[in-house]
């Protein structure tokens, strides 16, 4: 019964994971000007449902998850708020973990996503939205 327990909610762990690194890579097509406004509205909604909030005030993320002491400041400083550049030293071996795995699933998602890119419509043919 435990490790069933426990295997959710890894499993739920490694969604938010996920989530957080579609959302950085949505973060990056606003960047670069690809369909910048109907990525920023996805970012937004994904964020709202899955993630947490954007604090109005501070403007600063505010996560509905967190992790055990040891990964929570990492996960709350630097994954949640998509930051660029993700710090590797002085951190405990699971943190290290979570940004090999944060930066192994980007990679593969980007690769994914160009690989399969639409080309768009074509002549004669209608987009369906």
């Amino acid at each position: 019964m435990i490790s069933a327990n426990f295997q959710q909610l890894a499993n739920f762990i490694w969604s938010v994971a996920d989530l957080l690194r579609g959302l950085r890579l949505l973060k990056r097509y606003v960047a670069e000007g690809k369909d910048a406004e109907r990525n920023r509205q996805r970012m937004d909604q994904i964020r709202a449902s899955y993630i947490g909030y954007l604090d109005p005030v501070t403007l600063v993320p505010r996560s509905k998850l967190s992790l055990n002491r040891n990964n929570d400041d990492y996960y709350q400083r630097y994954l949640v708020p998509l930051e660029g550049h993700l710090p590797q030293r002085g951190f405990p071996a699971s943190v290290h973990a979570m940004r090999k795995a944060f930066e192994w699933f980007e990679r593969r998602l980007r690769d994914y996503v160009k690989s399969s890119a639409d080309p768009g419509p074509r002549h004669g043919h209608r987009a369906i939205y």
